[in-house]
Protein backbone atom coordinates (compact mmCIF):
# COMPACT_ATOMS: atom_id res chain seq x y z
CA UNK A 1 0.00 0.00 0.00
CA UNK A 2 1.32 3.35 -0.70
CA UNK A 3 0.95 6.39 2.13
CA UNK A 4 1.47 10.08 1.33
CA UNK A 5 3.48 11.68 3.63
CA UNK A 6 3.10 15.17 3.90
CA UNK A 7 4.52 18.04 6.34
CA UNK A 8 3.86 22.21 6.02
CA UNK A 9 7.12 23.15 6.50
CA UNK A 10 9.30 23.53 3.91
CA UNK A 11 12.13 23.34 5.49
CA UNK A 12 11.73 20.05 6.33
CA UNK A 13 13.16 17.83 3.72
CA UNK A 14 11.38 14.66 4.60
CA UNK A 15 12.93 12.43 2.09
CA UNK A 16 16.40 12.49 3.91
CA UNK A 17 14.93 12.15 7.27
CA UNK A 18 12.97 9.14 6.13
CA UNK A 19 15.38 7.33 3.61
CA UNK A 20 18.10 7.77 6.66
CA UNK A 21 15.95 5.40 8.54
CA UNK A 22 14.79 2.81 6.45
CA UNK A 23 15.97 -0.32 7.40
CA UNK A 24 18.50 -1.69 4.28
CA UNK A 25 16.91 -5.21 4.41
CA UNK A 26 13.22 -3.63 3.24
CA UNK A 27 15.26 -1.25 0.74
CA UNK A 28 16.06 -4.23 -1.07
CA UNK A 29 13.81 -6.59 -0.69
CA UNK A 30 11.41 -3.72 -2.30
CA UNK A 31 9.06 -4.55 0.88
CA UNK A 32 9.61 -0.64 2.03
CA UNK A 33 10.95 2.39 0.04
CA UNK A 34 10.30 5.66 -0.77
CA UNK A 35 8.09 5.64 -3.81
CA UNK A 36 7.67 9.19 -5.15
CA UNK A 37 9.36 12.74 -3.95
CA UNK A 38 7.20 15.76 -4.08
CA UNK A 39 9.35 17.79 -1.18
CA UNK A 40 6.34 18.45 1.19
CA UNK A 41 4.67 15.08 0.54
CA UNK A 42 6.67 11.70 0.52
CA UNK A 43 4.49 8.49 -1.02
CA UNK A 44 6.00 5.20 0.60
CA UNK A 45 5.16 2.08 -0.38
CA UNK A 46 5.06 -0.71 2.63
CA UNK A 47 4.12 -4.24 1.29
CA UNK A 48 2.44 -5.24 4.08
CA UNK A 49 1.11 -4.19 7.83
CA UNK A 50 4.31 -5.25 9.06
CA UNK A 51 6.06 -2.44 6.90
CA UNK A 52 3.70 -0.05 8.09
CA UNK A 53 4.39 -0.51 11.23
CA UNK A 54 7.69 -0.02 10.55
CA UNK A 55 6.75 3.03 9.00
CA UNK A 56 5.27 4.47 11.49
CA UNK A 57 8.53 3.67 13.82
CA UNK A 58 10.19 5.90 11.45
CA UNK A 59 7.81 8.57 11.44
CA UNK A 60 7.71 8.50 15.28
CA UNK A 61 11.73 8.52 15.44
CA UNK A 62 11.46 11.59 12.95
CA UNK A 63 8.76 13.64 15.67
CA UNK A 64 11.13 13.01 18.89
CA UNK A 65 14.58 13.49 17.11
CA UNK A 66 13.18 16.68 14.62
CA UNK A 67 10.16 17.89 14.98
CA UNK A 68 10.37 18.07 18.37
CA UNK A 69 13.25 20.28 18.80
CA UNK A 70 11.69 22.31 16.08
CA UNK A 71 8.68 22.70 18.27
CA UNK A 72 10.34 23.68 21.53
CA UNK A 73 12.99 25.86 19.64
CA UNK A 74 10.22 28.25 18.22
CA UNK A 75 8.36 28.00 21.32
CA UNK A 76 11.19 28.97 23.33
CA UNK A 77 12.02 32.30 20.41
CA UNK A 78 7.95 33.00 20.63
CA UNK A 79 7.99 33.12 24.55
CA UNK A 80 11.65 34.38 25.34
CA UNK A 81 12.38 36.44 23.21
CA UNK A 82 14.69 38.49 25.21
CA UNK A 83 17.06 35.42 25.07
CA UNK A 84 20.15 35.05 23.07
CA UNK A 85 20.06 32.47 20.87
CA UNK A 86 23.24 30.86 22.81
CA UNK A 87 20.54 31.47 26.14
CA UNK A 88 17.38 29.67 24.08
CA UNK A 89 19.91 26.76 23.24
CA UNK A 90 20.92 26.03 26.79
CA UNK A 91 17.46 25.68 27.74
CA UNK A 92 16.65 24.02 24.38
CA UNK A 93 19.35 21.47 25.87
CA UNK A 94 18.11 21.14 29.22
CA UNK A 95 14.77 20.45 28.13
CA UNK A 96 15.42 17.83 25.64
CA UNK A 97 17.90 15.90 27.93
CA UNK A 98 15.02 16.46 30.65
CA UNK A 99 12.07 14.86 27.94
CA UNK A 100 14.21 12.35 26.61
CA UNK A 101 16.33 10.73 29.94
CA UNK A 102 14.12 12.15 33.29
CA UNK A 103 12.82 8.91 33.34
CA UNK A 104 14.63 5.38 32.96
CA UNK A 105 13.74 4.37 29.31
CA UNK A 106 11.95 7.52 28.27
CA UNK A 107 13.15 7.71 24.98
CA UNK A 108 11.94 4.28 23.75
CA UNK A 109 8.81 4.13 25.78
CA UNK A 110 7.84 7.62 24.28
CA UNK A 111 8.48 6.63 20.82
CA UNK A 112 6.87 3.31 20.95
CA UNK A 113 3.52 5.06 22.38
CA UNK A 114 3.69 8.02 19.57
CA UNK A 115 4.18 4.88 17.44
CA UNK A 116 1.66 3.16 18.23
CA UNK A 117 -0.73 6.49 17.26
CA UNK A 118 0.92 6.69 14.03
CA UNK A 119 0.20 3.26 12.94
CA UNK A 120 -3.41 3.46 13.93
CA UNK A 121 -3.64 6.92 11.54
CA UNK A 122 -1.74 5.31 8.74
CA UNK A 123 -4.24 2.50 8.54
CA UNK A 124 -7.43 4.95 8.89
CA UNK A 125 -5.85 6.44 5.76
CA UNK A 126 -3.25 6.17 3.09
CA UNK A 127 -2.60 10.16 4.05
CA UNK A 128 -0.49 11.22 6.92
CA UNK A 129 -0.29 14.70 7.72
CA UNK A 130 2.21 14.99 10.17
CA UNK A 131 1.88 18.62 11.36
CA UNK A 132 -1.95 17.89 12.02
CA UNK A 133 -0.81 14.81 13.80
CA UNK A 134 1.52 16.60 16.18
CA UNK A 135 -1.02 19.42 16.97
CA UNK A 136 -4.57 16.91 17.12
CA UNK A 137 -3.73 13.56 17.66
CA UNK A 138 -0.40 14.51 20.62
CA UNK A 139 -1.88 16.99 22.37
CA UNK A 140 -1.23 15.35 25.50
CA UNK A 141 2.76 14.96 24.54
CA UNK A 142 2.80 18.54 23.21
CA UNK A 143 1.59 19.80 26.36
CA UNK A 144 4.46 17.99 28.55
CA UNK A 145 6.92 19.41 26.05
CA UNK A 146 5.39 22.67 26.91
CA UNK A 147 5.56 22.48 30.39
CA UNK A 148 8.89 21.04 30.25
CA UNK A 149 10.20 23.96 27.91
CA UNK A 150 8.90 26.78 30.81
CA UNK A 151 10.01 25.05 33.31
CA UNK A 152 13.40 24.98 32.37
CA UNK A 153 13.54 28.37 31.13
CA UNK A 154 12.11 29.27 34.27
CA UNK A 155 15.19 27.71 36.28
CA UNK A 156 17.71 29.25 33.85
CA UNK A 157 16.47 32.72 34.34
CA UNK A 158 15.91 31.75 38.06
CA UNK A 159 20.12 30.90 38.01
CA UNK A 160 20.88 33.89 35.88
CA UNK A 161 19.05 36.39 38.59
CA UNK A 162 20.68 34.48 41.07
CA UNK A 163 24.25 34.31 39.66
CA UNK A 164 24.00 38.41 38.96
CA UNK A 165 23.04 38.94 42.53
CA UNK A 166 26.30 36.89 43.58
CA UNK A 167 28.66 38.85 41.63
CA UNK A 168 26.52 42.48 42.90
CA UNK A 169 27.46 40.88 45.97
CA UNK A 170 31.04 40.02 45.33
CA UNK A 171 31.90 43.54 44.16
CA UNK A 172 29.99 45.44 47.27
CA UNK A 173 32.55 42.75 49.59
CA UNK A 174 35.69 44.04 47.76
CA UNK A 175 34.84 47.47 47.64
CA UNK A 176 34.12 47.67 51.26
CA UNK A 177 36.27 48.35 54.19
CA UNK A 178 36.38 45.27 56.76
CA UNK A 179 33.86 46.01 59.70
CA UNK A 180 34.83 42.96 61.84
CA UNK A 181 37.98 40.72 62.01
CA UNK A 182 36.08 37.24 62.42
CA UNK A 183 32.50 36.00 61.87
CA UNK A 184 31.67 32.60 63.12
CA UNK A 185 28.68 30.94 61.32
CA UNK A 186 27.02 28.49 63.37
CA UNK A 187 24.11 26.33 61.94
CA UNK A 188 21.22 26.40 64.48
CA UNK A 189 18.11 24.14 63.40
CA UNK A 190 17.13 25.03 59.95
CA UNK A 191 19.12 28.50 59.51
CA UNK A 192 22.39 29.86 60.49
CA UNK A 193 23.58 32.50 63.15
CA UNK A 194 26.65 34.56 62.65
CA UNK A 195 28.94 35.09 66.43
CA UNK A 196 32.29 37.35 66.48
CA UNK A 197 34.94 36.52 68.07
CA UNK A 198 33.29 38.33 71.86
CA UNK A 199 30.40 35.52 71.40
CA UNK A 200 28.10 38.05 70.04
CA UNK A 201 25.06 36.71 68.13
CA UNK A 202 23.47 38.19 65.62
CA UNK A 203 20.04 38.60 66.05
CA UNK A 204 17.57 36.09 67.86
CA UNK A 205 16.16 34.01 64.64
CA UNK A 206 18.25 32.18 62.48
CA UNK A 207 19.43 33.22 59.48
CA UNK A 208 17.99 31.72 55.87
CA UNK A 209 21.29 30.70 53.38
CA UNK A 210 20.07 34.38 51.27
CA UNK A 211 20.30 36.50 54.48
CA UNK A 212 23.22 34.76 55.91
CA UNK A 213 24.95 35.95 52.57
CA UNK A 214 23.55 39.57 53.01
CA UNK A 215 24.24 39.85 56.56
CA UNK A 216 27.98 38.57 55.70
CA UNK A 217 28.41 41.12 53.05
CA UNK A 218 27.43 44.06 55.56
CA UNK A 219 29.86 42.76 58.23
CA UNK A 220 32.70 42.16 55.82
CA UNK A 221 34.57 40.82 58.08
CA UNK A 222 38.99 39.81 57.37
CA UNK A 223 38.00 35.99 58.06
CA UNK A 224 34.55 33.52 57.97
CA UNK A 225 34.99 30.06 60.26
CA UNK A 226 32.73 27.77 58.25
CA UNK A 227 33.68 24.76 60.45
CA UNK A 228 30.66 23.75 61.21
CA UNK A 229 28.57 24.41 57.81
CA UNK A 230 27.53 21.38 56.28
CA UNK A 231 26.09 22.89 53.54
CA UNK A 232 28.81 22.10 50.87
CA UNK A 233 26.75 24.46 48.27
CA UNK A 234 26.43 27.26 50.34
CA UNK A 235 30.22 27.08 51.34
CA UNK A 236 31.18 27.51 47.87
CA UNK A 237 29.11 30.23 47.51
CA UNK A 238 30.45 32.01 50.40
CA UNK A 239 34.17 31.09 49.18
CA UNK A 240 33.01 32.54 45.63
CA UNK A 241 31.40 36.01 46.85
CA UNK A 242 34.43 36.59 49.54
CA UNK A 243 37.33 35.57 47.35
CA UNK A 244 39.58 37.92 49.49
CA UNK A 245 38.67 36.92 52.77
CA UNK A 246 40.49 34.44 54.70
CA UNK A 247 38.20 31.32 54.96
CA UNK A 248 38.50 28.81 57.67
Amino acid sequence: MEYAICVQNKNIRLKGLIENRLPAESRLSKELYIEKDLEETVVVYAKSAAEALVLSDILSDIIIENLQIRFLLELLQKEYPFLSDKERCEILIITARELWYGRKNEPEYTKARISARIAAALFESGTFYLDSFIHFRMKDWVSVWERAARAAADEYLRQQEEYEAYELLKWFVNAKPPMAEMALIKERGEGYIVLSESGCINKSEPFSPEELLFYLANLAPRRIDMHEVTDESLKKIIGDIFEKVVLL
